[in-house]
């Protein structure tokens, strides 16, 4: 008796595989895509929070993005606004860097964030988190 597996075993258990992969892939990569949008969903909300803040002391918005003394210097996937981006009507805009430099968030006084994406497969970008 021989010990050992067939070829057609070995070609099932290959076949399993390549399925469970198929099927857990995009998921895999569903998720370090959310990852990747709530970084730029978390910036926006802290310069929308120091913008409402800033309005409350000074009766206006900050005409600068310096002017709300924040400190974002370590963000992976997204640029921390800079100058005009903290627009004097309180809206703040944050856009992607590397791989998301296509991606632009802009969030709005009340808290309503649009996303844009121009590359091709980034569109679904802006639908992960239930934006635009």
């Amino acid at each position: 008796m021989r010990k050992g597996f067939t070829l057609l075993e070995l070609l099932v258990v290959v076949v399993v595989i390549a399925i469970l992969a198929a099927v857990g892939l995009p998921k895999l990569l569903s998720v370090s895509d959310k990852a990747k949008m709530s970084e730029g969903i978390q910036i926006a909300n802290a310069f929308r929070s120091a913008q409402m803040n800033y309005y409350a002391l000074n009766e206006e918005y900050a005409a600068t993005c310096a002017d709300l003394d924040l400190d974002y210097s370590d963000t992976q996937y997204f640029t921390v606004p800079t100058g005009t981006k903290c627009a004097d009507t309180g809206a703040v805009t944050v856009s992607g860097k590397g791989d998301l430099a296509d991606v632009t968030l802009v969030i709005d006084e009340d808290g309503n964030i649009a996303c844009t994406a121009t590359a091709t497969g980034h569109e679904t970008l802006c639908k992960i988190k239930g934006l635009n």
